[in-house]
């Protein structure tokens, strides 16, 4: 979270010295000068706070917090973000995260939005009060119609994970897109954007789009921040995905069951079908993997000349991935296949060769 702008105090007109008024005529005596008007006396609040933000400054909160306290007990809410901060940083003043909360109450009362997605997180972590999702997802709603950037992300975050609120995954795209056209900080927007992915993804793959449904069964199988792993759903996601002509769809698909993930019984025979529907289309990567099952008769009759046949296929197509799983078996001589150490040598060059001048 960042740092709270400094909203500068207005400060009254300085007195202004009035010259004494002299009689341009001679001998007029009817008008004697008026004597100067004393400087008026320095604002003390105006003062205190001074010699405050200098301590503050200097990261010398032991000082600074004496000097703020009286100012944010009688409204300055300036002061009463100093406070509150100073209780959370460490530098001179024990953290105190009630206290902290206590300040951040006060300020959002008064109407500061950023001071209420500060006191929403006091509810969310239950550090300076009791944890309470509801009672967060209220403060960071009061700071977003506030406009504060962090209270529409983190009233977004709300609704994704169902925190507080019912989940709502076009909650979320809306709150998650106000915070990102609010011009969040830079450094954060990628968290938000990250964020907003995964909350389409939700919504396009239930109205039955294959590449958010593939995208999402990723994110649910490998456990990609923000995204909570879940091998089940994302099996029964990807499923769903490979309905449709979606060739990277297939091949994943088919290594999952061939695996036995998120609860599924591997079955090899229907593991290979998938997989050979991805490599009829030239993909590279089931391609390999198909070649891989012939090689060896996994879940199929083996057939070792189709296996090396469907590799230099591939490798006809300029896979330098083709090139070096030749490599392999050429050098391992597995599930029968003729060791040569030449031609994997051979093979191995060719592959590195071919990976340098690949475009990235």
């Amino acid at each position: 979270m960042s740092n709270f702008g400094y909203r500068a105090l207005k400060l009254a007109p300085a007195a202004v010295l009035t010259a004494a008024l002299l009689t341009a005529l001679a001998g007029c005596d009817s008008n004697p000068p008026r004597p100067a008007v004393a400087a008026a006396p320095a604002d003390p609040a105006r003062a205190a706070l001074a010699e405050a933000e200098r301590a503050y400054g200097a990261q010398d909160d032991a000082r600074a917090l004496p000097l703020y306290l009286p100012l944010a007990r009688a409204g300055n809410a300036d002061a009463q973000f100093r406070v509150a901060r100073i209780y959370t940083r460490n530098k001179g003043v024990a953290p105190n995260a009630v206290e902290a909360c206590n300040w951040w109450e006060t300020a959002a009362n008064g109407g500061e939005p950023i001071a209420a997605t500060n006191y929403g997180l006091c509810y969310e972590s239950g550090k300076g009060r009791g944890q309470s999702y509801p009672a967060a997802a209220q403060w960071y709603r009061r700071a977003a119609d506030g406009g504060n950037a962090y209270g529409m992300y983190n009233l977004g975050l709300a609704y994704e994970y169902g925190r507080g609120v019912t989940q709502s995954f076009d909650n979320a795209m809306l709150w998650l897109q106000r915070a990102l056209d609010a011009r969040i900080d830079s450094s954060d927007a990628a968290d938000v954007m990250r964020h907003l992915k995964r909350a389409r993804n939700n919504v396009e793959a239930a109205r039955g789009d294959p590449q958010a449904q593939y995208d999402l069964a990723i994110d649910l199988f490998n456990g990609h921040s923000p995204e909570v792993k879940d091998e089940r759903r994302a099996v029964a996601m990807m499923r769903e995905a490979a309905k449709a002509a979606l060739p990277q769809a297939w091949f994943i698909y088919g290594t999952w069951v061939h695996a036995g993930v998120g609860g599924i019984k591997s079955d090899l025979a229907q593991a290979a079908l998938w997989i050979k529907k991805a490599a009829d289309t030239g993909h590279e990567e089931a391609a390999i993997r198909y070649a891989d099952i012939l090689l060896c008769g996994i879940g199929v009759r083996k057939d070792a000349a189709a296996g090396e046949r469907l590799l230099r296929q591939t490798i006809e197509r300029g896979s330098w991935r083709a090139m070096n799983t030749l490599s392999f078996w050429y050098q391992s001589g597995s599930c029968g296949f003729r060791q040569d150490a030449a031609l994997s040598t051979e093979w191995r060059n060719k592959a590195d060769a071919t990976q340098r001048t690949a475009p990235r």
